[in-house]
């Protein structure tokens, strides 16, 4: 199944500042967005770029302030509707423009790889 365009933005911002892919080269990125979604034009691409990547790297911040109340809901692991802390939901409108689920995904993974591993 393909990857709509903000599952490829998520894909290649987490692939660039993770693992520093596309030789660390914002414009390489980009272009590989593009290639990707050529219905969108390279503006458009390299403008979500910038605010996924602002937001991926706010978010590893956001979760190393915050890893405790990760541990604890890991630890518990309850499943159905995850309740929001007052702090994930500033965090979630101070980052607006990317979709909710995306964001959710993002704060999980990144607790996962940068505390869990």
């Amino acid at each position: 199944m393909a990857m709509d365009f903000n599952e490829r933005v998520l894909y290649i911002v987490r692939n660039f500042i993770e693992y520093g892919r596309y030789d660390r080269d914002e414009k390489k990125a980009v272009r590989i967005i593009h290639k990707h979604h050529p219905e969108k034009t390279l503006t458009a691409c390299q403008d979500q770029f910038t605010i996924y990547a602002k937001a991926y790297t706010d978010a590893i911040l956001f979760v190393k302030k915050n890893q405790e109340r990760y541990w604890a809901l890991k630890k518990n692991q309850q499943r159905g509707q995850w309740i929001k802390s007052k702090e994930e939901v500033v965090f979630i409108q101070e980052h607006r423009d990317i979709p909710e689920d995306m964001q959710i995904w993002m704060i999980w993974f990144i607790f996962d790889w940068h505390h869990v591993r």
